[in-house]
């Protein structure tokens, strides 16, 4: 599992906007003693779409902070996550770091 949070939300003090804080928390698999951490499909999608919350949350730039970040409608909260989920299936992303730990082969267009 995986979720994203603020720790400060976007806001104006005295005129001056006031970027907010967020993170990402995780739980992908651990690496074992003949291999590092690999990411299944699933922990992928997980981090993409919780990067795309987390995104979401730092560029907002509202008037009203109270409607910033993931503070929206929740029928449009869900959109820029799952936008982001759909790299997993771009080979031309994956290309750039999805590769074998111990050949650096990129992934074959089959598994895509």
């Amino acid at each position: 599992g995986a979720w994203m949070t603020d720790y400060r939300s976007q806001s104006n003090v005295n005129g001056n906007q006031v970027r907010p804080h967020v993170s990402l928390v995780t739980n992908f698999s651990k690496p074992t003693e003949n291999a590092p951490s690999l990411l299944t499909f699933d922990e992928v999608t997980t981090f993409l779409h919780e990067f795309g919350h987390g995104l979401h949350g730092m560029l907002s730039q509202c008037r009203f902070p109270g409607t910033s970040g993931t503070s929206v409608y929740w029928d449009f909260v869900e959109l820029p996550s799952q936008m982001h989920e759909n790299w997993a299936y771009e080979k031309e992303w994956l290309d750039l770091f999805a590769v074998h730990y111990q050949t650096g082969k990129t992934m074959p267009e089959e598994l895509v």
